[in-house]
């Protein structure tokens, strides 16, 4: 059983109308089937239905991993994409795994500079959660992040980078974003933000104190030892990424599949006592719910697998499907507020604003204290882009 919910991926009748219904279905079988290597039944589809598939995939930056899954469902009677999309599908896979080679071997080449520096490079984001993965290089990992813990040594490699980089525009504070060896790269000196002041100075502390006082973690990156986040506290800082996403632009399959590579991967090296007790501080439990809830429904996860989702089911899986069909790939700076010629101020894609306006309304009751914060402050930062 995917969801103990009435309504499932797999219950008919579903409420979602059927086309969208079985694009789904067959989209997390695929996915759970290319990132768990589990063989999943496929039912039949037309051409249009696999080109709908796809574009969710493409959407969601997870299409690399549904091919793994195609593969691995290859000799299946319904498993029949149209040869020219197949073809296409195949193109988009190899072009990632490129992208992905060669940020790894660029990560490789930057671990040897920072350590000749005598710095403490620590590997963010993407580069560790992909070598989770059994096959790193089909989860998208085309850029650099890496965290230098100490302000002195902080800037000592931003000024390398300034050196020898070209500097990228971001608007990510306590960051610097380079371009190196035709790879994008972001020194982080902290960790995460949250726009809400009281939560965000907890997560810093929760960071800080977690870095000080635990041993280093290490895994195997672009064929050297190279220092990684410990496992509860890059599953605290993948929970807060998929909450700041989540009232931006609504659901994360990609995120969703870290998550649940994560818990399989990691689970056993995981203090779930001590990541509960985290996101009770930061009064994330709604949202850590909804995430677990996400888990078991759609990516096949068991409930005792994840410690940190204590209740029982609550969420409307039917309308979250909606909201991921429904989704485009759309940029923050696609609704800030512009200034024309003459003296009116207006948005630069209304739709845009419109969905995240929506986005907001929809998931504040998971994290509420947060999600007036976020809407007011991209609202501030979009006024920002206009002239006094």
């Amino acid at each position: 059983t995917l969801n103990p919910q009435p309504s499932t991926l797999n219950s008919q009748p579903s409420t979602l109308n059927p086309p969208v219904d079985i694009i789904l279905r067959n989209f997390f079988r695929l996915l759970r089937a290319g990132i768990f290597g589990e063989e999943q039944t496929i039912e039949p589809m037309s051409p249009w239905k696999w080109h709908r598939a796809y574009q969710v995939a493409q959407t969601h930056e997870v299409a690399p991993l549904l091919s793994d899954g195609i593969d691995r469902c290859q000799s299946q009677f319904f498993m029949q994409l149209p040869d020219a999309l197949r073809e296409h599908w195949l193109t988009t896979t190899a072009e990632v795994a490129r992208q992905n080679q060669l940020a790894t071997t660029r990560l490789g080449q930057l671990l040897a500079i920072y350590t000749q520096q005598q710095l403490r490079p620590i590997v963010l984001g993407s580069q560790s959660i992909a070598a989770l993965y059994d096959n790193p290089l089909r989860r998208p990992t085309p850029s650099i992040d890496i965290f230098l813990p100490f302000d002195t040594q902080g800037r000592k490699a931003d000024q390398w980078a300034q050196a020898n980089g070209t500097p990228r525009a971001v608007s990510e504070r306590h960051a610097y974003a380079f371009l190196w060896q035709d790879v994008s790269v972001t020194h982080h000196h902290r960790l995460a933000r949250l726009t809400n002041a009281l939560h965000n100075r907890t997560l810093n502390t929760i960071c800080e104190q977690e870095i000080r006082e635990s041993p280093p973690s290490r895994m195997m990156l672009a064929g050297r030892q190279a220092e990684v986040l410990s496992p509860t506290l890059s599953m605290l800082l993948v929970l807060v990424s998929m909450a700041q996403t989540l009232l931006r632009n609504g659901i994360s399959v990609k995120q969703l599949a870290d998550l649940a590579i994560m818990l399989r991967k990691q689970g056993d090296k995981t203090d779930f006592v001590k990541l509960q007790e985290w996101t009770d501080r930061l009064h994330m439990a709604r949202m850590a719910q909804l995430c677990g809830e996400l888990l078991v429904a759609l990516m096949g996860l068991d409930a005792d697998e994840i410690p940190f989702m204590p209740g029982t089911a609550r969420t409307n899986i039917d309308e979250v499907l909606r909201d991921i069909a429904s989704q485009q790939p759309t940029a923050a700076s696609d609704w800030y507020f512009q200034q024309a010629g003459d003296i009116f101020v207006h948005t630069a894609n209304s739709s845009a604003m419109m969905r995240q306006l929506r986005h907001s309304a929809r998931y504040s009751r998971y994290y509420p204290s947060e999600s007036i914060t976020n809407f007011f402050a991209s609202l501030a930062h979009s006024l920002s882009h206009i002239e006094e």
